[in-house]
């Protein structure tokens, strides 16, 4: 279930808080030697990583589940292409000069009824301290989200026993954390454990997730011949605290019960927040939300406003990655709710992705569950008003002869 994947992307968020503030001021490297292209841009390193896994399958609690996964097997290998830009800008120092890329999993459950699910995905990875030349040992946190497919779905009559997944298609989470030695300057051999999930966001049941937590061996290479090299810090400029409003739209379908149809849910939220860092923003809102379908559902013909649309206060937090990357985690209390239309609980979580395509303008993806239990997924769009007065894009570029 969902609630495998709330407690791991917390424990995430609050490892990346935790470690901030027992951080110095974060620095910028004095004499970084930067490899720079014609154009004067500092030039990728790049890095290629071959992964092999294996781990438990977490069950629902039902015996179909639970015979489904002790005849089960867990194992996949992923392909990992990478690159880590050692810019001299505020994120890129913020967060000890990261790196990002795309992935190539494919996994095998020595199962037919479950399938041989591939997934392509995207992926960041943060280390726990900035990358030193002659370093032996190295610990970073990894996150990754795609589209993964090629699943068997539970069918009535053909796959009675998958009551984990109702979709050929569904939503691929990871989160890792690693450790790596590093044989010379080109290889690693690193180790890691973590969790990862599938889940449709219960727009087709049933959508208990399939949850596993792998340990992990792999052998990452850097293709570049120059290991990036960050040695001597100078403070960054002092962040301006200021306000946002954000006001958001999302969409998304979800089934109620494996004998009805699909139907809309839709989002409409405003928040205000408090940017008070680089990296973290804080505040409070109203979300009102919208359920679909409910005449044909509940065979009436003039359902009361009440019965249809749920309204919460919702408390909200987010994790700025890269000024335009960031991940919104809330926390909502009904004011009005109707569990006819799976408001189960008093209370909901939201946790998703988020880009700015430009300085206002956002798209992204959060998941809505009750105590872990997917509702739906909202695809948004929204636009924030702001003042911020902050000079992300300084940057202090020095090529070395």
């Amino acid at each position: 279930m969902l609630r495998y994947l709330i407690h791991p992307l917390l424990l995430l968020c609050v490892c990346s808080l935790s470690w901030t503030l027992t951080q110095a001021q974060p620095t910028v490297p004095e004499s970084d030697t930067l490899r720079l292209n014609r154009n004067g841009r500092e030039k990728a390193f790049h890095y290629l990583t071959f992964y092999e896994e294996g781990g438990p399958i977490l069950g629902n609690g039902t015996a179909e589940a639970a015979q489904l996964i002790d005849q089960s097997t867990y194992r996949a290998h992923s392909v990992m292409v990478g690159w880590q830009i050692p810019k001299s800008d505020i994120y890129s120092r913020l967060y000890r000069f990261p790196k990002f890329g795309v992935g190539v999993y494919s996994s095998n459950f020595r199962n037919l009824d479950i399938g041989f699910p591939r997934a392509y995905y995207l992926w960041f990875e943060i280390p726990f301290s900035y990358p030193r030349f002659r370093q032996r040992w190295s610990w970073a946190y990894r996150g990754g989200f795609g589209i993964a497919n090629d699943f068997v779905p539970f069918d009535e009559d053909a796959n009675p026993l998958n009551e984990l997944v109702g979709s050929t298609q569904n939503c691929f989470v990871d989160i890792a954390f690693l450790a790596r030695y590093h044989l010379n300057s080109r290889f690693l051999l690193g180790l890691s454990a973590g969790f990862k999930h599938f889940s449709n966001g219960s727009s087709r049941l049933p959508n208990y997730g399939i949850n596993m937590f792998p340990a992990a061996l792999s052998v990452h290479y850097l293709i570049d011949e120059q290991r990036p090299d960050f040695s001597q810090f100078e403070p960054l400029p002092r962040y301006q605290p200021h306000y946002r409003i954000n006001v958001n739209a999302a969409v998304g379908q979800k089934q109620y019960s494996r004998e009805t149809g699909y139907y809309t849910k839709s989002t409409l939220g405003v928040n205000v927040l408090r940017q008070f860092s680089y990296k973290y923003r804080m505040g409070v809102g109203l979300d009102f939300m919208y359920a679909g379908g409910y005449r044909e559902r509940q065979n009436v013909t003039d359902p009361p406003l009440r019965d249809v649309l749920s309204m919460a206060v919702v408390g909200s937090w987010e994790w700025v990655i890269r000024p335009r990357i960031y991940i919104p985690v809330g926390l909502g209390f009904y004011l009005n709710r109707n569990p006819l239309n799976d408001d189960n609980n008093w209370y909901y979580e939201r946790v998703g992705v988020r880009y700015a395509a430009t300085e206002h303008l956002f798209v992204g993806l959060t998941i809505k569950a009750h105590k872990g239990n997917a509702d739906y997924f909202e695809w948004g769009m929204g636009y924030t008003f702001h003042n911020d007065t902050n000079d992300i894009r300084r940057k202090r570029i020095r090529q070395v002869d």
